[in-house]
């Protein structure tokens, strides 16, 4: 059977409420909240509150994310594709490029295609069929996601190809091509020529500087992106595990992380001349585990001494723990509950003491 170029897509649901108005009265002081756009989302029951979430922008470097999931969704795809284990990469490249074109072209709709394929050899170890990603990949793997250097990004999307990474990206339900929203990443990041770029979000309108539709996303998209990721079926448990372990650079943390018990994950992005900053964050602590995106957040200071009013994030978590409570008073009480001793009926009196417990 023919291996295919994409083999997963979302299967999670995320129902979406807007904030209670008692919650918008304390974040309406933030400077530029009106623009914003929010998400949080608890990931043991998918309820998530929002503020502008289906609103499209130019989010920065954020949407790296989506070259990394791009990244480990070929990953999983080559693991399956037993018709080309055992081929050296170029030949296994040359026969996939044919074979997987329908599919890709397929995946695109009516987004043009750059006729461009993932350059195996510059991503993978050779001879190794379970594929791991090789020492120059993974290295600007990490540093496109952590320290979020622009050569390392176009490093690993030049390697990807814009075909494979868009059509991964509409397949795996992170932008609607019939709504012109979600998650996308058409830019490569090298401030060069836009026509090494791939093609502009289709059917973005409100983004009136074309440069800024190469690097596009919504709340909505980030949020449920990061629920899967928190749920560890992005992709795969490993591969959620492996990236979460790439994002260790978020605002949400730097406010939130220092000194406690925390464990948060997430990607910054911040707009060229420091005009706007963007955050996604999961936020995992006893009994509450959630995500926070927050996007389009306007520079408070200047371009040399750039600020974010990081009360925000504050806030967020204050109203997360308020509007998550039922989530996390379940958790608190199963965790807390005393174990349960059965005594086996029957049992000899030499072996009285015996105990079993469910």
């Amino acid at each position: 059977m023919p291996s295919a170029p994409f083999i997963w897509t979302n299967s999670q649901s995320l129902v979406w409420k807007q904030f209670e108005e008692k919650h918008l009265k304390r974040l309406r002081p933030f400077n530029g909240f009106a623009v914003m756009g929010v998400g949080i989302c608890d990931l043991s029951t998918g309820n998530a509150y929002g503020w502008n979430q289906e609103s499209v922008g130019f989010a920065a470097s954020l949407t790296k994310i989506a070259a990394m999931y791009a990244a480990f969704h070929l990953q999983a795809a080559l693991q399956q594709a037993k018709d080309v284990h055992g081929m050296k990469l170029p030949e296994m490249q040359k026969k996939l490029a044919a074979d997987w074109r329908p599919e890709l072209k397929k995946a695109l709709g009516a987004v043009p295609e750059k006729k461009d394929f993932p350059k195996l050899s510059k991503i993978f170890e050779p001879n190794d069929w379970g594929f791991p990603f090789n020492k120059t990949f993974e290295h600007n793997l990490n540093q496109m996601i952590g320290p979020s250097k622009n050569e390392a990004a176009f490093y690993c999307i030049d390697s990807l190809g814009f075909d494979y990474l868009l059509g991964s990206l509409i397949f795996g339900g992170f932008y609607s091509l019939k709504d012109g929203k979600g998650l996308w990443l058409s830019g490569n990041y090298d401030n060069k020529a836009d026509e090494k770029d791939g093609a502009e979000a289709p059917g973005v309108t409100t983004i009136k500087d074309s440069s800024q539709r190469h690097q596009v996303a919504t709340a909505a998209a980030v949020t449920l992106f990061m629920a899967n990721l928190g749920r560890k079926k992005l992709v795969s448990r490993d591969a959620s595990i492996e990236m979460e372990g790439l994002m260790w650079d978020t605002y949400a943390g730097r406010k939130l992380g220092p000194g406690s018990s925390n464990q948060i994950y997430g990607k910054i992005g911040i707009q060229p001349n420091n005009q706007s900053f963007h955050d996604c964050a999961i936020i995992e602590r006893h009994c509450l585990s959630y995500t926070m995106t927050v996007l389009f957040m306007p520079n408070s200071g200047t371009i040399a001494k750039p600020k974010i009013d990081f009360g925000i994030f504050s806030e967020l978590d204050s109203i997360a723990d308020e509007l998550f409570a039922t989530s996390r008073a379940a958790c608190e009480a199963a965790s807390t509950a005393p174990t349960r001793i059965k005594s086996f009926s029957g049992a000899s009196a030499g072996a009285a003491g015996t105990v079993g417990s469910r």
